[in-house]
C-alpha cells in the first residue's frame, strides 16, 4: 500500500467512526430523554440527519445500534473502578470491590445493562464488543495490568473469571471452587438485574442483597 492509499484508508476509517458517533449520539439522546426501548432506526435517522438505509450500512439491525449506544454507558463504571479498589488489600477484596462497582452502576440503569448483557443480538456478543472497542479504544492505562485484561474481556463471564483467576493464583480459593463460585455469583447478579429491570425490587435493596450473598458464597467456598 502506497502513501496515498494509506491516507485514503485512514480517512475512510475516520469518516466511518464519525458517522457511527452521529448515530450513537442520536440513540443516546433518545435513551436520556425517553428510554432505550423507544429507540427506532427512523428516530435515530431523523436526529442524526440521515436516512434509515445509511444507518444499516453501519449496523446489522436495531439491536446492534442499541448495543453500541449502551456500551458508551460503561465508561462511568470503568472510571469509578479506581475509587472502589483503592483500599483493597488483596485480590479477593478487589474481586468484591469491582463487582460492587458493577452492581452499583448497573442497578441504577438496569435497562442499559439488560441491553448489554441480555440482548437478542444478530451476531455473537463478543464480536460486537470487539467491534466497538476497535472503533472506540479503551483508555485504561491507569489500571493495574490484570484489571486492564479484565476490562478488555468481551463478556461478563470472562471479566469475572479474570478477577477470580487472580484469587486462585494468590491461593485465596481452590480452582474447582472458583469456577462454582463465579458461576453462582454471575447467575445471582443476572437474576437480580432482571428483577430490578422489571421493578420487582428496588435497586438499593437489590444492591445490598447481591453484595451480601456474593461475599457469603465466596467465603463459604474459600
Amino acid at each position: 500500500m502506497n502513501k496515498e492509499e494509506i491516507i485514503k484508508e485512514r480517512n475512510k476509517k475516520i469518516q466511518k467512526k464519525r458517522k457511527i458517533e452521529y448515530f450513537i449520539d442520536a440513540a443516546r439522546q433518545i435513551i436520556d430523554n425517553d428510554s432505550i426501548q423507544n429507540i427506532t432506526i427512523r428516530k435515530v435517522g431523523e436526529l442524526a440527519g440521515y436516512n434509515s438505509a445509511t444507518i444499516y450500512k453501519y449496523f446489522d439491525d436495531l439491536n446492534h445500534l442499541k448495543f453500541f449506544a449502551a456500551m458508551t454507558y460503561l465508561n462511568d463504571y470503568i472510571d469509578e473502578i479506581p475509587n472502589y479498589i483503592k483500599d483493597a488489600n488483596n485480590s479477593k477484596e478487589i474481586y468484591f470491590k469491582v463487582w460492587d462497582c458493577f452492581i452499583d452502576k448497573s442497578f441504577e440503569i438496569p435497562n442499559i445493562y439488560q441491553a448489554l448483557f441480555l440482548a437478542e443480538l444478530k451476531k455473537d456478543l463478543e464480536l460486537y464488543v470487539k467491534q466497538f472497542y476497535n472503533i472506540f479504544p479503551l483508555d485504561i492505562e491507569k489500571h493495574p495490568s490484570y484489571i486492564q485484561e479484565m476490562l478488555r474481556s468481551n463478556s461478563l463471564n470472562k471479566r469475572s473469571k479474570v478477577l477470580m483467576d487472580k484469587c486462585v493464583e494468590d491461593g485465596l480459593i481452590e480452582r474447582e471452587n472458583a469456577v462454582i463460585v463465579d458461576d453462582i455469583i454471575i447467575s445471582l447478579y443476572e437474576n437480580y438485574l432482571g428483577r430490578v429491570y422489571k421493578k420487582q425490587i428496588p435497586a438499593d435493596e437489590a444492591k445490598i442483597i447481591v453484595k451480601k450473598y456474593m461475599r457469603e458464597i465466596f467465603n463459604r467456598f474459600s
